[in-house]
């Protein structure tokens, strides 16, 4: 199939500022752009990495708030999503969209009842939490495939998924797959690191460098106690600019650097989060590596994808309280006998390939749609019910309900503060709303940041028609509290 030819495939993640979920859908799209074509992928995304991601991949993309954002009422927000959704399908004539998500947006399900050519596929992973709400798979009725991306520890898996038939599961998703490594004297010289000095590559989030307990503190610090080796870090503390100078020295953080796995030649081992991108890159990519599971996470079974994979020594194991396991973890990796050992154990994995089956599966669907419309929502009056409760009691009363639901508390405020779009100074109050189809103003997270940020962005398609801005401001105000 030629590129003219193919398909159009809209690619959409769910909300977040990570790349976990544009990453698996970065991989989906190499594979599908790869010589024969399968599809021509455009992304749609929630996560303010999206500017990143766009710039690295060279693909067409467009931004979307989350319901988190706070730039609008959330009962309102699933309105405007399946406006978005709409509009955007239409205009890219795209005949497919996969969603990569642990729960399908209600604006999303409306947006494929309006469209029933539409073909629409769940990128679902699989390793949920034996605790995790069970509701999001009600969804699946509205699909048209399911597919499970791969997991070294599948065998582990005791969550909801696990057992339910009908996805069609492949090998595991990554940039592994589908990205051009460097070898280390490129990958260490476009990261600024030392190529003939042993590096730890520490991915575990922001943390606190100033608190001993803090699992990234005592990995740094750890590996740091050997005068030989360096450190990368994905994300700098604050706080980390407070340390000794002779240690800042040996710390290089690394700022943007996407896609991580290009640049693993680079490092000699690895103390990560055990989610599903870090795990399949690094331990696929035979880099000896500490996982650290996260235990806080609301669906990713962390901690058994850790313990199934320590098992079967291809990683080390250690829990994100456990100041030993880690310093010990750590101190193995730092030995040349440990990393062998790690590296032996999983040479003979097979490589990813989920990401050629999926863009496989999708570009065949997409290439030939099929009108399948959608009887009644069930599941629509007790949605609207839920929206009305929640304007008659309030956002207190709202709370206090959530609250004796188990659910986690959440900051309450005054609630969205009203736009304007102008070129003039905007009173106080009020935030300025900006139309633009520069995926750049979103670089800036101050401007893409929780609902005190002073600006709002409405991010159009680049290239796209009149036609298409036109109706975009008519969803925005609709959606928007303009003042």
């Amino acid at each position: 199939m030629s590129d003219k030819a193919a398909p159009v495939v809209v690619l959409m993640t769910s909300n977040g500022a990570g790349m976990g979920h544009l990453a698996r859908q970065g991989a989906v799209a190499a594979a599908a752009t790869a010589e024969p074509a399968q599809f021509a992928p455009v992304l749609f995304s929630m996560s303010t990495a999206l500017p990143t991601v766009a710039a690295a991949s060279g693909l067409p993309g467009e931004y979307c708030p989350g319901p988190t954002s706070g730039w609008m009422p959330v009962e309102r927000w699933h309105e405007y999503l399946q406006r978005r959704l709409v509009a955007l399908v239409t205009e890219v004539g795209a005949t497919a969209l996969v969603f990569d998500g642990t729960s399908p947006y209600p604006g999303l399900l409306a947006a494929r009842r309006e469209l029933p050519d539409l073909q629409l596929v769940w990128s679902r992973r699989g390793m949920w939490r034996s605790d995790a709400s069970r509701a999001p798979l009600r969804a699946a009725r509205y699909f048209d495939l399911v597919v499970e991306p791969g997991d070294l520890a599948e065998p582990a898996d005791r969550g909801p998924t696990a057992a339910l038939l009908g996805a069609t599961r492949v090998g595991p998703v990554t940039l592994l797959e589908t990205e051009p490594l460097l070898d280390r004297a490129a990958a260490s010289s476009a990261l600024g690191l030392h190529p003939d000095r042993p590096t730890l590559l520490v991915t575990l989030g922001a943390g606190n460098i100033n608190d001993p307990a803090a699992a990234m503190t005592v990995a740094v610090r750890t590996a740091l106690a050997d005068p030989d080796w360096q450190v990368a870090l994905t994300r700098a503390p604050i706080a980390w600019r407070e340390a000794p100078a002779e240690l800042a020295a040996r710390v290089t953080v690394l700022s943007g650097v996407y896609p991580l796995v290009r640049y693993l030649a680079a490092f000699d081992a690895a103390v990560s989060a055990a989610g599903y991108n870090g795990v399949h890159e690094l331990v696929l990519g035979g880099l000896p590596t500490l996982l650290v599971a996260n235990p806080a996470t609301s669906a990713d079974d962390q901690e058994a994808r850790a313990a199934y994979l320590a098992g079967r020594g291809w990683a080390l194991s250690a829990g994100e309280a456990d100041v030993a396991g880690v310093r010990s973890g750590v101190a193995e990796l730092l030995t040349g006998p440990g990393r062998d050992r790690l590296r032996a154990a999983t040479a003979d994995l097979p490589p990813p390939d989920g990401a050629a089956a999926v863009a496989a599966a999708v570009g065949a669907l997409a290439a030939h749609p099929v009108r399948r419309a959608l009887a009644r929502d069930p599941y629509q009056p007790l949605r609207t019910a839920s929206v009305l409760l929640r304007r008659s009691v309030g956002e207190a009363g709202w709370e206090r309900a959530r609250r004796l639901r188990g659910a986690p508390p959440r900051r309450l405020g005054a609630g969205p503060l009203p736009v304007r779009e102008t070129s003039e100074a905007v009173p106080e109050g009020v935030r300025r709303l900006v139309v633009t189809s520069d995926l750049g103003v979103l670089a800036d997270l101050s401007l893409a940041g929780p609902s005190g940020a002073g600006v709002v962005v409405e991010h159009v398609l680049a290239g796209s028609s009149a036609g298409y801005l036109i109706q975009r401001r008519a969803i925005a105000a609709g959606a928007y509290e303009f003042g």
